[in-house]
């Protein structure tokens, strides 16, 4: 049942999480863990979480939250645009997919301005499992306004000599 594989994904990540905490496998190599104050926590977890990949994904997840309330203010003005008097006979569903489609054009007429620095990070709908789009915009696939930003492919390292 459903109950019973949730169950099954949180005690792996708890595990997953004692091996981390606990700095053994790959996170008892002191340079992976210095590392992770070289660069954005997104692409450490990205390099150095192949062997936990349960705690990868939620990793991921947690990173791709917006860290302040101002993301969650904008979609509430969006929602509230979509729900005036006027539309306010849409169904909950049409009304939240007329948000994320506000949202996400705003995030393309943003990307296309010349001085955009910053990548968008957003769900992908189409595969459960990956959850997260890494650089990407969020994809909503009924609506092929958006398009879906393709990722470099990560290069791979050498093997490291046995200890």
């Amino acid at each position: 049942s459903k109950n019973s594989m949730v169950a099954q994904f949180c005690m792996k990540v708890n595990q997953q999480i004692t091996l981390y905490r606990s700095k053994k496998g790959t996170f008892s190599r002191e340079w992976i863990m210095a590392s992770a104050e070289q660069q954005p926590a997104y692409l450490w977890w990205d390099a150095n979480g192949g062997t936990v990949p349960e705690l990868q994904y939620m990793a991921r997840l947690v990173l791709s939250q917006p860290a302040s309330a101002s993301i969650c203010e904008r979609i509430n003005s969006e929602f509230a645009f979509v729900k005036d008097p006027r539309r306010n006979r849409l169904e909950h569903v049409k009304a939240s997919k007329l948000v994320a489609l506000f949202h996400n054009l705003r995030l393309l007429r943003r990307m296309n301005k010349p001085n955009y620095v910053e990548p968008a990070i957003g769900w992908n709908n189409d595969d459960e499992k990956s959850g997260v789009i890494k650089y990407g915009v969020a994809h909503y696939e009924p609506y092929k306004l958006v398009k879906k930003i393709e990722t470099p492919a990560r290069p791979e390292l050498p093997a490291l000599p046995a200890p």
